[in-house]
Parts: structure tokens; C-alpha cells; sequence
């Protein structure tokens, strides 16, 4: 099984492996690989990338606050550097829940809006594959608490503009509503 391949591999690519076995669902295994590979001994991006897990664990089994603390240490080490990577290895629905529950709260809001950005152009297996580059920043966008006004600001165009995108985005999502377009897209 996985934790005999893991045994006989040693830690060379642990960073890789923490995001494969969360996805197969062996959470006890991820977590220890993840807790393996948090020492200051070890590369940026790797710690970043188990931090990264170590937050979508915990946001899966509600620890929230956890999940917010390990994600934004997750992001204090991977924004200086531009490491993207470990979000979008792990570009699922809960990294990009998570992703949008932070962005209220971080000290690196540019990184995470690029983060999820890229999270949400990534994902070809979900709806949101549909919508056009510029379709799929304003969903990243929707993510967020930010307002209508706030998007619109952030992405330089009008509110009306801001609003087109949202009725396309809708009209191809089959759904209505902010709330659902967020919680059908990354499916």
C-alpha cells in the first residue's frame, strides 16, 4: 500500500506525497508527512507545502482556527518567494474554500488572490473549466468577502462590467446566485 511505498522512498519528495495521500484520503499518513517536513532544516517550499496541508486537514475536519493559522504560515513562507505550487497541487473544493475564507485575514492578500487565481484556472475537471480567464479571476474573486465594488476596484473595471462577468459566469454555471456559483464551480 501507500505507507510501504512511502517506507521504502525515504522523504525526497515528501512535499509531493503529503498532497497525493490527503487526496486518497489517508489523512493520518498526510498529516505525519506533513509534520515531518516542518522543520527548519528543511527547504521554503516544502515547509510551505505542509503547512498547506497541515491547514486543509484541518479545515476538513473543522478546525478552523488551525486551518487559518497553518495557512497563513503556509503563506508567510511561500508569498516572499512566489511558491505557488502547493495550492496548486492541491486546487480542490477545500483548498479554494479555504483559500476564500482567508482572504480577510491574511497579511499577503496579493499572493492569495494570485493563489487562488491560479487554483481556479487550474482545475479543468470542473465547470468553471467553461468560463474565460477573465470569467474565472472574477469567481476567484467571488470567493472572497469582498464586495461587488471591491472586486470591481481591484480589477479595474466598473460595477456594471463586474456585474456582466457575474451573470455569464452564472448563465454557464447553471446557477443563480453568488453563493452557488462558489459552491458548484470547483466541483
Amino acid at each position: 500500500g501507500i505507507r510501504d511505498v512511502e517506507r521504502s522512498r525515504g522523504l525526497g519528495d515528501v512535499y509531493k506525497r503529503q498532497g497525493i495521500c490527503r487526496r486518497l484520503g489517508d489523512t493520518d499518513l498526510a498529516q505525519t508527512l506533513a509534520d515531518n517536513a516542518r522543520g527548519e532544516s528543511v527547504a521554503t517550499y516544502t515547509r510551505a507545502y505542509a503547512a498547506l496541508i497541515g491547514a486543509l486537514l484541518a479545515w476538513e475536519r473543522a478546525d478552523n482556527a488551525r486551518a487559518h493559522q497553518l495557512l497563513e504560515e503556509s503563506l508567510a513562507l511561500a508569498a516572499p518567494e512566489s511558491v505557488r505550487y502547493p495550492f496548486l497541487d492541491n486546487a480542490d473544493q477545500s483548498c479554494r474554500e479555504l483559500l476564500g475564507a482567508h482572504s480577510s485575514r491574511t497579511a499577503y492578500p496579493d499572493f492569495l488572490a494570485e493563489c487562488l487565481l491560479a487554483c481556479e484556472t487550474g482545475a479543468s475537471e470542473n465547470p468553471a473549466a467553461a468560463l474565460t480567464s477573465r470569467e474565472r479571476e472574477v469567481l476567484a474573486y467571488l470567493r472572497t468577502p469582498m464586495t461587488a465594488a471591491e472586486i470591481a476596484a481591484k480589477l479595474s473595471v466598473s460595477v456594471n462590467t463586474l456585474k456582466t462577468h457575474q451573470r455569464s459566469i452564472y448563465q454557464k454555471l447553471q446557477v443563480s446566485n453568488r453563493r452557488e456559483a462558489i459552491g458548484i464551480a470547483p466541483h
